[in-house]
């Protein structure tokens, strides 16, 4: 945090009235506020340190989730970690449900790998296997591949690829496109006798919207039906920026991001 100090008794000397004295010394005492290194990203699960750092323990940066940071600072998420209790993901403490442990994971002592109760355990597994759980469902549905990696792009964006998360900063959002509020979820899956936290799930409460409406919209910004978008051969670039704009419509658009993460999973399928 950035303190800017001023000599008071100098600009006094200057014989400044006492009125702009006292407002100057009020402004001078509150600090810049800026998104601390080490500290938690700002809209979703993370922490901000420097792409390097986050290179090193094989995270994901994403750009956008630490404002007013310098430019090397990015929200580092996906970070796996193993420890003596098993594999896990790092963690603030505060959001692990299992048992953390030290020095495994970059950032301050309240960032830990957690080990089991939501670090890893829910049977998702790792963003590839998610990602590949998604694309097999869809590529079943009739989807084309340039369609799901579009949503795929989002996904990415949203959740890191983790359908048990809420969203950071208590916004309400939930699951791999983080449907706000998460009850719109959570409520259609207990309805059914399905698990909500499983990408399975998440991908028929989709197939439901695709069949019965209700969250997509077609937008001057991008004219095509949910079907219509299902069976695009356009690029995976615009068809993540048409899922953006006719499902997603989020509060931060960072549509470079879900480009260039729709284009790196056609590249993978």
């Amino acid at each position: 945090m950035n303190l800017i100090y001023i000599n008071l008794k100098s600009i006094y000397n200057k014989k400044m009235s006492f009125n702009s004295l006292l407002i100057l010394s009020l402004l001078i005492t509150l600090p810049f506020v800026f998104s601390a290194t080490n500290g938690q990203c700002s809209g979703r699960n993370g922490i901000c340190v420097s792409t390097a750092t986050c290179k090193s323990y094989g995270g994901t940066s994403y750009a956008g989730y630490c404002p007013y940071d310098p430019a090397d600072i990015k929200c580092c998420d996906n970070i796996k970690c193993n420890a003596s209790g098993g594999s896990g993901d790092c963690k603030f403490t505060s959001q692990c449900g299992g048992t953390t442990y030290s020095g495994l994971c970059p950032g301050g002592s309240d960032f830990k790998c957690c080990v089991g109760g939501g670090g890893g355990s829910s049977g998702n597994g790792d963003k590839y296997t998610v990602a590949k759980e998604v694309y097999n469902f869809f590529k079943g549905k009739g989807w084309t591949k340039n369609a799901i990696c579009g949503m795929l792009g989002n996904m990415e964006r949203e959740s890191g690829l983790k359908p048990d998360i809420n969203e950071y900063g208590g916004g309400g959002g939930y699951g791999l496109v983080q449907w706000t509020p998460g009850s719109n979820l959570k409520n259609w899956a207990n309805a059914r006798g399905l698990n909500y936290r499983l990408t399975k799930t998440q991908c028929l409460k989709i197939q439901d919207e695709f069949e019965n409406g209700g969250q997509y919209y077609k937008t001057n910004s991008c004219p095509l039906t949910f079907s219509q978008f299902s069976k695009s051969t356009e690029s995976p670039e615009y068809l993540a920026a048409c899922f953006m704009y006719n499902y997603e419509r989020p509060g931060v658009q960072a549509l470079n991001d879900r480009k260039k993460y729709a284009r790196n999973w056609y590249n993978y399928f």
